[in-house]
């Protein structure tokens, strides 16, 4: 397996990083069950759309006699596109209560059961002829992936040794992207881009539900949070054997690094979204987190996942070739296709797969590992909370005015989303560290100038002042030594 060594800013030979096979596995496993069910969502509706509209229509028609005015039709089908950030939103404030009852592992595995209910209500919507089913399907998986967007990358980041964090931190988002390549493809009219077909296609999210549900729970907690949270030395030894090696010299080094912020945190507990928005000694980290989580949003990229077809058909391309189109956005190969093409509205298509391409290689998931990099064990919940609801809020907004305004500013409308791209870099460059090998501590020592100059802190310092739940304590023997000499 990959192993990796990186060096302090004395020049110290710092903790080795081994990525073993099963962290690995749980990483790939978290993200296939939740994060490309996420990412299979986004984009799931756009290929049915019509047959969606279509079902609406014919049940109303067969309910109360008459059809849906046109632009009710597209009120009712933006409403069941944007109900899935309406559940993300939920979802994503659940998630500090879940977490501290649960634990990360535990949640993932519990919400599960969300799209098991989810899959069949969306599976036998046209059957029972109800729209409402269809509706209440996606406000449900909603909800799923607004736990499992934060969760995985937080548990990802605890399991993680500091210098593989940003590696397993973009395997949630390569599934994200598989997701909505898997959902274009199967939405292709030669296979489950059909009229009667829909209902399966949506209800296909059940499948990477089912394989978590069996395997996760074989793999141990985060040993993060059963040692801070759970204060449980045993289970906390156990996990990080299993995650790193059995013979790792480097697991006594990690406990001693999570036991150094356990005592720094031992005046705090878990604080709430308000106590976090209060606390002056974080002010920047959360101001980061609110732009970039924003940002990831009205960079316009769900507006081309929702309505990618819409796009297109606007922009010129002959209505058979749409889907096609479609599908070559998430594969990214369509570049090469379309080279030498004379005509103007194929452009079109090379910029919405430039943006993807650019989304995909940058902010994608840097948001979701972002939050857990900057903030330490006590603040990380309700940063999470923060961060998922204006995320999901930002994605509604997006979802249900999209139609609205490129109808009344046609392609002018992506100006608004270039002015916010450029915003966004311009903060992150100014503003955000690098946060590469550092530890949880390290960064938020970094920030701390930001924050405040009374709470300046050096990072060569080996007695650390402590403030506001963060810095450390002075160097100590660890009560895990005993543990070791019995092992």
């Amino acid at each position: 397996m990959v192993e990796e060594a990186y060096l302090s800013e004395s020049g110290n030979e710092k903790i080795i990083g081994h990525l073993t096979w099963p962290l690995l596995a749980v990483s790939i496993l978290t993200s296939f069950g939740s994060s490309m069910a996420y990412g299979y969502n986004l984009a799931v509706v756009n290929s049915p759309a019509e047959y969606i509209k279509g079902f609406y229509n014919d049940t109303f028609l067969e309910r109360f006699n008459q059809t849906l005015p046109t632009p009710h039709l597209v009120l009712l089908y933006s409403a069941t596109v944007s109900v899935f950030a309406v559940g993300g939103m939920i979802g994503s404030l659940l998630v500090g209560l879940l977490v501290a009852r649960f634990g990360q592992k535990g949640t993932l595995v519990y919400s599960t059961f969300l799209m098991l209910v989810a899959g069949l209500l969306l599976g036998f919507s046209r059957v029972l002829h109800s729209p409402e089913m269809v509706i209440l399907g996606r406000f449900l998986t909603g909800i799923h992936s607004g736990i499992s967007l934060s969760v995985v990358p937080m548990y990802l980041g605890e399991i993680a040794p500091k210098n593989l964090r940003g590696f397993l931190g973009l395997i949630p988002t390569i599934f994200i992207c598989l997701g909505v390549f898997a959902a274009q493809v199967l939405g292709l009219s030669e296979l489950m881009g059909k009229e009667k077909d829909w209902p399966l296609l949506l209800s296909l999210i059940m499948a990477p539900a089912l394989v978590e549900l069996l395997f996760l729970p074989w793999f141990p907690e985060s040993p993060r949070y059963l040692l801070i949270q759970k204060e449980d030395i045993a289970a906390t030894v156990r996990a990080l054997t299993w995650y790193r090696n059995k013979y790792n010299s480097n697991i006594q080094a990690e406990i001693e690094e999570m036991q150094e912020e356990q005592r720094s945190l031992t005046s705090l507990q878990t604080i709430s979204v308000f106590q976090l928005i209060a606390d002056y000694s974080v002010r920047w980290q959360l101001v980061s987190v609110i732009v970039i989580n924003i940002g990831m949003q009205l960079s316009g990229i769900d507006a081309i996942w929702f309505y990618t077809n819409r796009i297109f058909e606007k922009s010129g391309i002959p209505k058979q070739y749409i889907q096609y189109t479609t599908v070559g956005t998430g594969a990214i190969e369509v570049v090469a296709g379309l080279i030498g093409v004379p005509w103007m509205h194929y452009a079109s298509v090379a910029c919405v797969v430039g943006i993807i391409a650019g989304f995909c290689v940058g902010p994608a998931g840097v948001p979701f590992l972002m939050t857990a990099e900057l903030f330490t064990q006590s603040h990380r919940p309700a940063a999470y909370i923060i961060g998922g609801a204006l995320n999901w809020l930002s994605n509604f907004t997006v979802g249900f005015v999209f139609p609205f305004l490129q109808m009344s500013a046609g392609a002018y409308c992506y100006l608004v989303f270039c002015g916010v791209c450029w915003i966004v870099a311009i903060y992150a460059y100014i503003v955000i560290p690098e946060t590469r090998n550092k530890t949880f501590m390290e960064i938020s020592q970094m920030f701390s100038s930001k924050n405040a100059a009374r709470y300046r802190v050096s990072l060569d310092e080996l007695q650390l002042r402590k403030f506001k739940g963060y810095g450390t304590l002075e160097n100590s023997s660890t009560d895990f030594e005993t543990y070791f000499m019995d092992e």
